[in-house]
């Protein structure tokens, strides 16, 4: 049996579907990441790279490394919580291949902070 031309078309139409749906939800999620990835940034910034001598601590930030860290531990844990099922769900509804799609996905959701960042300047 022949199939038809509609299913040829649905054929090459899902994979650019699935890739469109790993574009909006990672840069989506991306836009919310920024919050918890600019205060990873901020927080290597100012304790390890200060310890090191390589750059200079803040003088009002006399709280220590534990504030910031129960700070970041809850905010990258609901991110992720949100982050991988969201894409466990993209992936598994559009078939997309398993590397490139969750290495496309990092860099699609690391993408606005690196932006944002860089707009700042």
């Amino acid at each position: 049996m022949r199939r038809s031309a509609v299913s040829d078309v649905e054929a090459l139409d899902s994979p650019r579907r699935g890739w469109a749906a790993c574009v909006a939800v990672n840069l989506l999620l991306g836009c919310l990441g920024t919050v918890p990835f600019g205060l990873t940034v901020r927080f290597v910034l100012v304790h390890p790279l200060a310890g090191l001598g390589l750059v200079s601590r803040d003088p009002t930030d006399n709280d220590g490394v534990l504030p910031w860290l129960v700070v970041l531990a809850v905010l990258l844990g609901v991110f992720t919580a949100l982050w991988v099922p969201a894409n466990l769900i993209v992936r598994r509804t559009w078939g997309a291949g398993l590397k490139r799609y969750w290495l496309m996905s990092t860099a699609l959701v690391i993408l606005p902070t690196i932006v944002y960042g860089l707009a700042t300047l």
